[in-house]
């Protein structure tokens, strides 16, 4: 990694802390498709969800006490099982071209939906949901998350409509994501996935991302989270459509 891509790795990250710190996730969501252009799909990936990993840890150490365990715990446990059943094809395709075009797609989709929701805004209705619905939330995260390294969107659509607060809500959002995201570390550390060039990217990165989550966290009372949201979905669509055109060039 030259010094050109170590600025850009450290503004990417600073960046997306940010975001995740101002609206409780999306460090994954903007990092990736950016830290893609610059390293392999595998490493983009592994990179960003530790560097969640950090930004998660810190603002969940402040407000564990208000994670609701037992809303929490089918998509906690749920998704750490997907993230081991998906392992295999996160290890052996995630450096490949046809990786790198579903990745691009991927955040295109999710980019246009997320973007497309902050102008169709309604009150939120809490709707009762049981644990097998929940598990299945989760295991939509583990898919996700386990080879694309995104599964924010998912835990946020689902504690937002179980109605709770804004600390509540960041405290179990958090939790959801440092499980999970310990498991997929762990997998890849023991098949060799986990370089030395990964673990200086994450070293390079995490101390951007955890200053960028409390630059996050100050802004979030000065600017409103639609235009947080918004800001961040043309991040991703701009990093989703590169990656499609260097996967087809």
């Amino acid at each position: 990694m030259d010094v050109t891509d170590l600025l850009l790795l450290v503004a990417i990250s600073f960046l997306a802390g940010a975001i995740h710190g101002a609206g409780g996730f999306g460090f994954g969501l903007v990092s990736i498709g950016l830290y893609s252009l610059i390293m392999g799909v595998t490493e983009a990936v592994l990179v960003a969800i530790a560097l969640t990993m950090i930004t998660s840890v810190g603002i969940l150490w402040k407000s564990l006490n208000l994670v609701n365990w037992r809303l929490a715990a089918p998509v906690f446990v749920s998704a750490m099982v997907a993230r081991i059943a998906v392992f295999p094809i996160a290890h052996h395709y995630g450096g490949s071209d046809a990786m790198r075009f579903c990745l691009g797609v991927f955040l295109g989709i999710f980019g246009l939906r997320l973007l497309w929701q902050t102008f169709k805004r309604t009150p939120r209705p809490v709707r009762p949901i049981g644990p097998v619905a929940a598990a299945g939330v989760g295991l939509l995260a583990g898919l996700t998350g386990g080879i694309f390294g995104i599964a924010g969107p998912w835990y946020s659509l689902f504690f937002l409509n179980r109605g709770l607060d804004g600390p509540s809500y960041r405290a179990n959002l958090q939790l959801a994501f440092v499980g999970p995201n310990a498991v997929t570390l762990l997998l890849h550390s023991g098949a060799g996935d986990v370089t030395r060039a990964v673990l200086a990217a994450i070293a390079a990165g995490a101390i951007f991302a955890w200053l960028g989550s409390r630059t996050g966290v100050f802004i979030t009372g000065r600017l409103m989270p639609v235009q947080i949201e918004r800001l961040a979905c043309c991040i991703v669509l701009v990093a989703g459509g590169s990656l499609v055109f260097r996967a087809i060039m």
